[in-house]
């Protein structure tokens, strides 16, 4: 009685089965190389817009429009065109 798996240990092995049958059935069925090189420069344009997405949050929370006087607006007008630069930049890489 002390050593029947719980429910979850059994959902939990079943799972891992899962997964290691997925894996064996992967392992023969790759993805040509152009294709994954193609996934990874696609991640990499969206990790960038990302990172600008980061990026424009910090500075708004940093910095509330409120709280700005006129010539610090103006700064951040700057860093928001840059921003967008950087943006249009990786789009018109796809």
């Amino acid at each position: 009685m002390g050593n029947e798996p719980t429910k979850f240990e059994l959902a939990l092995e079943s799972q891992r089965a899962k997964i290691i049958s997925l894996r064996k059935e992967n392992m023969t069925d790759k993805l040509p190389v152009k294709t994954v090189s193609k996934l990874i420069d696609l991640r990499n344009l969206l990790d960038s817009i990302s990172q600008i997405s980061w990026s424009f949050s910090v500075l708004n929370k940093q910095h509330p429009i409120a709280d700005l006087t006129e010539s610090e607006a103006f700064e951040i007008i700057e860093e928001y065109k840059k921003l967008i630069k950087n943006v249009k930049d990786i789009v018109a890489k796809i």
